[in-house]
């Protein structure tokens, strides 16, 4: 991280930025690892599905269903009907 030189009357703000940089890299890696977890388990389960006609394998997937905006985020594995 580069040395800055901050007045005092804009620690404040300074602060503020910085913390909202954190916080989307924090979100961003969150996403990523969300979506890759989700993925990989879509894709093992239908691997580990019975193949009678393949309807129950291919019906398999994923969904967003949270995202708040506050550094919730969620998939969720479903079968569909």
């Amino acid at each position: 991280m580069a040395d800055v030189t901050i007045k005092p009357e804009k620690f404040a703000q300074t602060v503020g930025e910085i913390l909202k940089e954190h916080r989307d890299l924090t979100d961003k890696a969150l996403h990523t690892a969300v979506d890759r977890t989700a993925k990989e388990t879509v894709s093992t389960t239908k691997r580990g599905a019975p193949v009678k006609t393949g309807r129950y394998k291919k019906g398999w997937n994923s969904q967003k269903t949270t995202d708040n905006g506050r550094g919730g985020y969620g998939r969720t594995v479903y079968k569909r009907k």
